[in-house]
């Protein structure tokens, strides 16, 4: 039938009131020969008259849009099926329901709306548009991004299309793919706050904050009630070093939604970044059970807020339920037997001038490459050239995977066989769990990068030691302990001290006073021991207390707490930060290193000792608050553990006014460098690889998890 019968007896049809059969009729000729003009005009003219004649007065459609928009899904969707029996030719009727059902999660039930929507209407976008949804709700990413462009085929300006699959191209690691969508959105509705907020999420994720924080900030401006912008608006302001604006982002949601626990948590823990320490009203202002609940942030921030094992637990399974819901993990029956050597992942967004690098750079070359093959999966800046040849001889691959999806590169890392995958950022910065939920290998394991349990079943085991996770503590942590016989801690003992000579005048320390130090991060410092560290300083005639410069808010702060307590604010010291090198040599004109006390020194303690600066500290209850305690015991120092707060006083004060001990002790802790466990790297290794071996021939022999003891000096 050529295209002019086609149209006449379309036009017949229509005329007859057979409009259904008049669009199938073009429907068909066009799927043919989708180029001919005249009959899809035709066919929009049919649709649009078939639309106006067989729909629902202006004044029903009016009424249930606005159910629909106010969430009363439940309600609407009986009316709506009821509606159909009298309009079952409508269209806009059947899109309504596709979507309330949508809303609803039921989605073959939307699916079937969606399919007769789109038969009464071929050329309306809207439908495809919301089967593109049910996909994309179904985790069948690929169909859902083909429907969003066939959508937008129909309708380059399909708002929703737009915003959608800029939502799906930026949950699948996509982020550049997604900001194009996104500022196509915001050319066609710049006054459109969803828009702007996504815009501003898909910028961030690029890092590019500046433009983020702009984005975000339109969309407060334009929806004040946008809890979401505002809580991103806050993240990015923080991660640009505005604190001050990021704490009153948060707390302008706070005064509108104060058992917002999330946002709670992020306020506190900038504040704490400030050592604005009125944080702790805050925390006493949340509810009795504070631990997050379903709109949780990451519970990392809060280890500084307590010392509590068992809430912090509760904290990282709300959290991991919440992040990692809906994630089908894969299913191994065995480990990998086509090879006789162990095969280990190593999963870090960290491989680069960064803490965990420091400690860990030995690792890879004492690994014993005739039982291990080691593999390395980078999330995070690329590894730098430096690294890759330090390492080039030692691992059999490094996957630069950070513009993947979590599913890809779990499918990267399930291709390479491995048997072991350890996870070295938890849940601090740049994580990527969702990884490990998709299933990387038969037994996984978190390591290193987060003092914490990851309170989700994916993780099979978690790598520490007796001092750091004693058994008393042991239900703090949802995964099996292996527990090594030094401390949980690898330092590479090859890292390299600056041959410069740092003059105390170089660094405005005073020439003949006694130095406090402790270079950790703002955040740890808490008025418990700044109480006690300005005591000393009153005791301890023209001594000084050494920090690390954070940010201009902390200082400041810190600084008019000195004064409050009666100490020349003056005596408080700020070192600018400088390479690492750098950094451990000027760690000689320190005398002695104070540790804070709800979280530790972690990767500052092990420079202070490498460097040959005694540490005092006193451990607490959960694992972030015992590390000092266990690099100290692994290092030969069990003395400088103070029992109580008192006792870590008591010592400090000690150790400064005997200048004859403090000697000695720094001349056995430069010995030990050489002889002790914290620093013996081939040791550690050798520990290490115990565990991996022991855990899985556990795996193999097809039994559970359990804790694993690795006793000292034992061998694979």
């Amino acid at each position: 039938m050529s295209a002019n019968q086609v149209l006449q007896k379309a036009r017949k049809l229509a005329k007859q009131g057979a409009g259904e059969q008049a669009i199938a009729l073009c429907d068909d000729f066009l799927k043919r020969y989708p180029k001919n003009k005249l009959v899809r005009q035709q066919l929009t003219a049919i649709v649009q008259e078939f639309k106006r004649t067989n729909d629902v007065p202006n004044q029903l459609s009016s009424k249930f849009a606005q159910a629909f928009a106010e969430g009363r899904y439940s309600t609407l969707q009986p009316q709506l099926f009821q509606l159909i029996e009298s309009f079952p030719q409508s269209y806009s009727l059947w899109l309504l329901l596709g979507n309330t059902l949508l809303k609803q999660a039921e989605l073959s039930k939307a699916e079937l709306a969606f399919e007769q929507a789109r038969m009464l209407d071929p050329t309306a976008s809207a439908p495809v548009t919301g089967l593109g949804d049910i996909h994309r709700a179904a985790g069948r990413a690929d169909k859902a991004l083909q429907l969003y462009s066939n959508a937008l085929t129909l309708n380059p300006k399909d708002l929703t299309a737009l915003n959608n699959c800029g939502n799906l191209l930026c949950s699948t690691g996509r982020d550049k793919e997604s900001v194009r969508f996104f500022e196509k959105a915001r050319e066609l509705a710049a006054g459109n706050a969803v828009v702007r907020f996504n815009l501003g999420n898909a910028y961030s994720k690029l890092g590019a904050r500046e433009l983020a924080e702009q984005e975000l900030q339109v969309a407060v401006d334009l929806r004040p009630d946008l809890i979401e912008a505002r809580y991103n608006l806050g993240l990015v302001q923080r991660l640009r070093g505005n604190l001050q604006m990021a704490v009153r982002s948060f707390e302008a949601i706070l005064a509108a939604e104060p058992t917002h626990d999330a946002v709670r948590v992020e306020l506190i823990h900038q504040m704490a970044q400030m050592c604005d320490w009125r944080w702790l009203d805050q925390l006493r202002q949340a509810p009795s059970d504070f631990t997050l609940g379903d709109r949780g942030t990451s519970p990392f921030p809060c280890l500084a807020m307590e010392d509590n094992p068992i809430r912090q637990r509760r904290r990282s399974e709300l959290y991991a339920d919440r992040i990692l819901r809906g994630i089908e993990g894969a299913k191994f029956s065995t480990a990998n037997t086509c090879s006789k050597k162990l095969r280990i992942g190593y999963f870090s967004a960290d491989f680069h001038d960064h803490a965990t690098m420091y400690l860990m750079g030995g690792l890879f070359e004492h690994h014993d490459l005739s039982n291990f093959e080691i593999y390395i999966y980078s999330f995070g800046p690329k590894v730098p050239e430096a690294t890759c040849k330090r390492i080039a001889d030692y691992v059999v691959a490094v996957h630069e995977v950070s513009h993947l999806s979590d599913a890809q590169i779990a499918e990267i890392a399930r291709a390479d066989g491995l048997d072991i995958g350890v996870d070295l950022k938890g849940y601090t910065g740049d994580n990527r769990c969702g990884v490990f939920a998709h299933g990387v290998a038969p037994v996984q394991m978190s390591w290193l990068g987060y003092p914490s349990t990851m309170g989700s079943a994916a993780y099979d085991y978690v790598i520490a030691d007796q001092v750091v996770l004693p058994p008393s503590q042991r239900d703090g942590f949802v995964e099996n302990v292996i527990y090594l016989p030094g401390s949980y801690q690898i330092n590479d003992n090859s890292r390299g001290i600056a041959a410069v000579e740092f003059s105390r005048a170089e660094c405005r320390l005073p020439e003949a006073a006694f130095v406090f130090c402790c270079f950790n991060n703002s955040y740890k410092i808490g008025p418990a021991e700044f109480d006690i560290w300005m005591r000393l300083l009153n005791r301890v005639e023209g001594s000084v207390l050494w920090l690390l410069r954070g940010n201009e808010w902390a200082e400041e702060n810190l600084r008019r707490e000195a004064f409050n307590r009666g100490i020349d604010p003056m005596r408080l010291v700020f070192a600018n930060r400088m390479p690492a090198s750098d950094h451990l040599a000027r760690h000689r004109l320190a005398d002695l290193c104070l540790d804070t006390f709800t979280v530790n020194a972690h990767t500052t303690a092990s420079d202070a000792l490498w460097a040959g600066v005694p540490m005092i500290t006193k451990p607490g209850q959960q694992f972030a608050a015992r590390v000092g305690a266990s690099l100290l015991q692994a290092a030969g120092f069990p003395e400088l553990i103070a029992k109580t707060e008192q006792g870590y006083e008591t010592l400090a004060l000690q150790l400064a006014e005997q200048p004859r001990q403090l000697t000695q002790i720094r001349a056995r802790l430069s010995a030990a460098r050489n002889t002790c466990r914290l620093f013996d790297t081939a040791q550690f290794v050798r520990d290490l690889e115990t565990a991996f071996a022991g855990v899985a021939g556990i795996q193999r022999s097809r039994k559970a998890p359990r804790d694993f003891w690795v006793q000292p000096n034992s061998e694979i």
